[in-house]
């Protein structure tokens, strides 16, 4: 016993100066295995297999998200030192207020990734895209409208609603009590990695919802693409269907009200 304990302990110590020594590569190595083991655990309960085009994705994006939670915490550290120090003041105006626009790039990667079939440069290449949409050359009014559609077109319409709305809200009650203890008792160099490491179960829960949620959001863009690139006589035969078969039900209806009651 005394052995493990000892071997845990040297573990600890050299994790620390590791994390202190490399904040930036500790940020992304722990990213690495807390983003993989949550994708992977999210597929094992929604699908009950594992695709590895989606574990590939997972692991190229992984360390970017390790340093976007390291810039979630460090933006905590600027609060403390600029705005007030109390811990919970820290937590609610640094990582969790920006880690809802973190939580919103997080779905987007994946509705990207569902749509383009896992390939991992394709984030980047929707990002730029939303980048050239903007039109900053014919005068703030355009300019401003060409953002809001930007917005809309690449990232909104990317995120699924009900699925982000339950992030805000676990974001807001259980991140807030967490972040508070973590910028209380941890030391500076580790609140990076217990975030990360403590993130396992939250980043099962957005693979979850993310993972139904992006199919939720292709398949209702799917089929609005299959309508409006749908021929003109195939559109008027749909629709003569469909009122068909509204006006059977309208007729079935009126004949059970002319039935006399028993």
């Amino acid at each position: 016993m005394g052995d493990l304990v000892t071997l845990l302990h040297d573990a600890y110590e050299c994790y620390s100066t590791f994390a202190a020594a490399h904040p930036h590569y500790n940020a992304m190595l722990t990213g690495e295995v807390t983003y993989m083991l949550g994708d992977g655990i999210s597929q094992l309960i929604k699908d009950r297999r594992l695709d590895p085009k989606k574990l590939v994705y997972t692991a190229k994006l992984a360390p970017l998200l390790g340093l976007g939670v390291e810039a979630l915490i460090d933006s905590g550290e600027w609060v403390g030192r600029h705005l007030s120090d109390r811990a919970f003041d820290m937590a609610a105006l640094g990582p969790n207020l920006w880690g809802n626009i973190f939580n919103a790039w997080f779905f987007t990667n994946n509705t990207v990734g569902e749509k383009t079939g896992y390939r991992w440069y394709e984030p980047f290449r929707h990002y730029w895209e939303s980048v050239k949409a903007v039109d900053p050359l014919h005068g703030p009014g355009l300019f401003w409208e060409s953002v809001k559609r930007s917005v809309r077109d690449h990232y909104v319409k990317n995120i699924p609603r009900f699925d982000y709305e339950k992030s805000v809200l676990g974001t807001a009650v259980a991140w807030n009590v967490f972040q508070t203890l973590n910028y209380s008792y941890v030391p500076p160099m580790l609140r990076t990695s217990v975030s990360l490491t403590a993130s396992l179960v939250w980043t099962v829960l957005l693979s979850l919802w993310s993972l139904g949620g992006r199919r939720t959001v292709t398949g209702e863009q799917a089929v609005s693409a299959s309508i409006l690139n749908a021929p003109l006589p195939e559109l008027r035969g749909r629709a003569a269907a469909s009122a068909r078969a509204f006006g059977k039900r309208v007729r079935a209806f009126g004949e059970r009200l002319r039935r006399p009651a028993a």
